[in-house]
């Protein structure tokens, strides 16, 4: 199978149309490091008709991660309730949306419960259409 790559817009088009979104496209900056008691939040991203997405990153310690999905593109109108994942020590972290509910726009909030910061590394964000 044979696939294209449309560089202007970061979309791969092969099995399905997917979109792979880096964390300067998420709003952060680096170095990606959440504070000890704090939390670390995305602007809204836009995700367009996507309706599935995979959120994947290694984190150094413990640490949470919600992302809210929206019905507008400025992050106003929720869309159902906030898909969640956790790591209880360093390793990957992963939140998956397979449910297909529309969104337009989605935030992801990383929490640390801890008393030390925790360093992400190899943050993505995969857009898939159906």
């Amino acid at each position: 199978m044979t696939e294209a790559f449309d560089t202007r817009y970061g979309i791969r088009q092969g099995a399905a149309l997917t979109k792979d979104l880096h964390f300067a496209d998420m709003g952060f900056a680096l170095p990606l490091s959440v504070p000890a008691s704090g939390t670390l939040v995305s602007s809204v991203i836009y995700t367009g008709n996507y309706k599935l997405f995979a959120l994947g990153a290694y984190a150094s310690g413990a640490l949470s991660v919600s992302v809210q999905r929206y019905l507008d593109v400025e992050g106003a109108v929720v869309q159902g309730a906030a898909l969640t994942g956790s790591v209880s020590a360093a390793g990957a972290l992963n939140v998956n949306n397979t449910d297909g509910l529309l969104h337009q726009a989605v935030k992801i909030t990383f929490t640390n419960s801890g008393t030390a910061a925790v360093t992400l590394s190899l943050l993505r964000l995969i857009l898939r259409a159906m």
